[in-house]
């Protein structure tokens, strides 16, 4: 199966990996003005854009955006929430670790509410459904001494 060329990906579409939001850099005739939002949820809940006729997943254009390459394993969305794409909040791993419900409890990091993305530290709690990102941290240990504060704070 081809995929889009990575040039061709940068010439339609921009990416902010704080946001995860993908926006069009040039009109689509009637479908969409650049600078618009791209793409729409589909029925499970992901994101999905349309590029030159062909259906991607915005988590897997996500990371060739930023890495230039494709996965090689399945997106999984490290705080659950299926159309959050920040480039923080997805990891390529296998399919087994994707639908463990132990691996989201307490992941690599050892703490629950942290996460370890590269060599840092994410906090991030859920309230009434919700994620709060909390802040990311050089060390497991601060991150989930952030999250105790943010709970004791907030009295949750």
């Amino acid at each position: 199966m081809e995929h889009i060329k990575h040039d061709r990906l940068c010439e339609l579409l921009d990416y902010c990996p704080d946001t995860g939001i993908f926006t069009w850099k040039v009109d689509r005739k009637r479908l969409a003005k650049a600078g618009t939002l791209a793409g729409s949820t589909n029925g499970k809940g992901y994101r999905q854009i349309s590029v030159d006729g062909k259906l991607y997943l915005s988590h897997r254009l996500a990371w060739f955006y930023c890495f230039q390459e494709w996965p090689t394993k399945v997106i999984d969305h490290i705080n659950g929430i299926k159309d959050d794409n920040r480039l923080d909040n997805l990891q390529d791993v296998s399919q087994n670790k994707n639908v463990s419900k132990a691996n989201r409890d307490v992941g690599k990091s050892g703490y629950k509410n942290v996460r370890k993305i590269c060599n840092r530290y994410q906090a991030a709690i859920k309230v009434q459904g919700k994620t709060i990102h909390i802040g990311m941290y050089e060390s497991g240990e601060s991150a989930y001494a952030a999250v105790e504060k943010y709970k004791k704070d907030n009295n949750i």
